[in-house]
């Protein structure tokens, strides 16, 4: 007769992490076949918890490094051991928590999981405690207005709240600006924006105006000439379909009615995100700064960078690159080892400096 299976063993987990002057305490734990990772934030007010659940199917969606382990079991330990030597990162969404893990493995990227909030109400809180000092004490008068006082205090918190809210909204805002913050679907990370703000101009304040954006406005050329038309200067974001995010600055009007036309621009230039690098123009190389047409505009002569046309569903926009107008040194060295490219997303904004 066969000896019946163990059943899998419960796995949970507990550690508490300071993140700037806020407290939480995160909970890891396997619920049936599912991974349940939970974080309480310790000092908020009004309480704060987070939790999301995570099937084995989810988890291989969000990053090969799952795919490594069989079941919840065996990646359990993979988690935990990463949460007890601080291999990870832990930032603020409006609604959720961001948990941004480290893995040194060649060909697997860095991933992260998105833990969502769930706010305990204050209110349902001390109702509930309200109705059982009633039911202890319906006879005591005292008792009854303690509790009047005390739903006054409620309130008076949640004003407080949404006191403290509203000005830290206002301090969000004033910081962004302060900071130069481009509110870009392409440039997400921070470090990123101030990267790109640096190259335009250091130690300088300015905006940013979105004037197109290929989601929001169609991949039309004559769309762009019409977004675009009398604005200077222009910085232009690109992100392909294969991931890479490139893109280039002038400070001259784009002119997009005659066949190949060419503008001087001596503090134009193009640059890789995902290199993090910026390429100025060789000498001589300002004449052919950029260029357009009716059918497309680039940056160079040649040319380095070039977007077409229905960009989105042709992979017809260029990456020439190499031993053009720019000071790139290798061949298809913004889009990451290829010629052509289709655009998944692309934004232009007037540059406007205080």
């Amino acid at each position: 007769m066969e000896e019946a299976c163990a059943p899998k063993p419960c796995l949970e987990f507990s550690t508490k992490v300071q993140i700037a002057n806020e407290s939480f305490q995160i909970v890891l734990a396997q619920k049936s076949e599912n991974l349940l990772i939970k974080i309480n934030q310790m000092n908020s007010v009004p309480p704060t918890s987070y939790e999301s659940e995570f099937s084995k199917k989810e988890l291989d969606r969000t990053s090969k490094y799952f795919k490594m382990f069989d079941d919840i079991n065996e990646l359990f330990p993979e988690i935990q051991n990463k949460f007890e030597k601080n291999e990870y990162i832990i930032k603020k969404g409006e609604n959720s928590l961001l948990i941004y893990f480290n893995i040194s493995i060649k060909n697997i990227p860095d991933f992260s999981l998105t833990i969502k909030k769930s706010n305990i109400s204050i209110n349902s809180t001390v109702d509930a405690l309200c109705e059982l000092v009633n039911k202890v004490l319906a006879d005591n008068k005292n008792m009854q207005k303690e509790i009047k006082e005390l739903k006054n205090k409620i309130t008076n918190l949640e004003n407080d709240i949404k006191e403290l809210k509203q000005t830290k909204l206002k301090e969000l805002k004033e910081e962004k600006e302060k900071n130069n913050i481009i509110d870009s679907d392409i440039l997400k990370n921070k470090e990123d924006k101030i990267m790109v703000c640096n190259w335009i101009k250091q130690n300088t304040k300015f905006k940013f105006n979105l004037l197109y954006k290929v989601s929001r406005d169609g991949d039309r050329i004559s769309t762009f000439a019409e977004k675009v038309k009398g604005k200077a200067p222009t910085l232009i974001l690109i992100k392909s379909k294969a991931g890479y995010k490139f893109g280039g600055y002038t400070t001259v009007e784009w002119n997009m009615t005659g066949n190949y036309t060419y503008k001087e621009d001596k503090f134009a230039f193009i640059f890789s995100i995902n290199n993090k690098q910026k390429f100025n123009l060789k000498k001589g190389g300002e004449r052919y700064a950029i260029c357009g047409d009716p059918n497309h505009f680039a940056f160079g002569g040649g040319h380095n960078l070039t977007i077409w046309d229905n960009c989105t569903s042709s992979d017809n926009s260029k990456d020439y690159s190499y031993n053009h107008t720019y000071d790139t040194t290798q061949n298809y060295e913004l889009t990451g080892g290829s010629q052509s490219f289709y655009v998944e997303e692309l934004e232009v904004y007037q540059v406007i400096f205080d």
